[in-house]
């Protein structure tokens, strides 16, 4: 059984979302690759102009950013 948890925020200029697992994480050197990594990293870059970064080292915990340009 692992948890997963999901945090949505923002502050005046940006949002801030964050997932991440208790699971055993990835290896980053044969997934970075990957259909599914590829994909969101363009959606995020494209769509929201944001920022990704992943860690692995402790489960995997996705962090994403992008400006709070839609208020």
């Amino acid at each position: 059984n692992g948890n997963i948890y999901i945090k949505l925020s923002k502050n005046t200029t940006h949002y801030f979302l964050s997932v991440k697992d208790d699971g055993v994480g990835y290896d980053k050197d044969t997934s970075s690759n990957s259909l599914g990594l590829l994909l969101v990293n363009s959606l995020i870059q494209s769509k929201l102009k944001g920022t990704i970064h992943t860690n692995s080292s402790n489960g995997v915990e996705i962090k994403i950013t992008w400006e709070n340009t839609y208020e």
